[in-house]
C-alpha cells in the first residue's frame, strides 16, 4: 500500500490518501471503528483479509489504530476527514436505524447517524433535504409512536422531532419551509390515511388530512 504500490487503489502512505480510500470506497469511518473496513481486515476477519498470520498486527497495535478512529480519525491538524463537507448524500439504512452520510464529491461515507430513540428497530424511511434552510428530516416508520426528526445539515445534529402517528412513510417541505407534509401510511386497509401537517419551526403538529387508504409517495 505504498505510492508506488497501492494494492486495490488504497495507498497508506499519508493521511489524505489514507482518507481517501481505496477503489471500493472508504477504508476506514470516523468515529466507528467497528464499521471500518480496514479494522476488519486487519483482524484477519474475512476471505479477504490483509494481514497473514504470520505478519498480524497485535492486539494492542489495532486497538490503538481503533482508538484513533474512534476519536475521529483525526490529523495532526486535529482535523477530522470531510467535517467541511457541503456536498452531502444522506441514506436512511431502514434494518439498522442509522442514517449514512457521504461526501458527494468523494463518493465516501464519513459519518453514520444513530436516529431513533428506541432499543427497537424504529426504521428510518425517507430523507430529504430543505436545501435553502440547511435542514434534512428523516421518517421513523416502525417507531410507536412513529416520528420525524428535523437535523440541521451543517453540523448532522439533531434539532427536532414531532410525533406522527402510524407509520409515517414520505415527506415534503413548503417552498417557504415553515411546514412539512407527511403520509401516514397504514397496511390495515379498514383504516383511512393521513397526511400530517408539521410546523417546522416547532416540530408540532398543526393539522391532520384524512385521505385514501396507506397513503406513501407525496410531491
Amino acid at each position: 500500500h505504498s505510492a508506488a504500490v497501492a494494492a486495490e487503489g488504497l495507498e497508506l502512505t499519508s493521511w489524505d490518501a489514507l482518507i481517501r480510500g481505496s477503489d471500493h470506497g472508504e477504508a476506514i469511518l470516523p468515529f466507528r471503528s467497528d464499521r471500518s473496513h480496514m479494522i476488519y481486515l486487519l483482524m484477519g476477519m474475512g476471505a479477504d483479509s490483509m494481514a497473514t498470520p504470520h505478519d498480524m498486527l497485535s492486539g494492542q497495535q489495532i486497538g490503538t489504530l481503533m482508538d484513533w478512529i474512534d476519536g475521529g480519525a483525526r490529523n495532526d491538524a486535529d482535523e477530522t476527514p470531510y467535517a467541511n463537507s457541503t456536498r452531502k448524500i444522506y441514506v436512511a439504512n431502514q434494518g439498522s436505524d442509522e442514517v449514512s452520510v457521504l461526501d458527494l464529491d468523494a463518493l465516501v461515507t464519513f459519518r453514520i447517524i444513530e436516529v431513533g430513540s428506541s432499543p427497537n428497530l424504529e426504521g428510518p424511511h425517507n430523507i430529504w433535504v430543505d436545501t435553502p434552510r440547511d435542514r434534512w428530516y428523516v421518517t421513523l416508520i416502525n417507531a410507536n409512536p412513529g416520528e420525524v426528526l428535523q437535523y440541521d445539515a451543517a453540523t448532522d445534529s439533531l434539532t427536532g422531532r414531532a410525533i406522527l402517528g402510524d407509520s409515517p412513510a414520505n415527506g415534503v417541505t413548503s417552498s417557504d419551509g415553515s411546514r412539512v407534509y407527511i403520509t401516514n401510511w397504514d397496511q390495515r386497509t379498514d383504516r383511512m390515511g393521513t397526511v400530517r401537517v408539521v410546523n417546522a419551526a416547532t416540530m408540532t403538529v398543526v393539522d391532520t388530512i384524512q385521505v385514501g387508504g396507506r397513503p406513501h409517495g407525496i410531491a
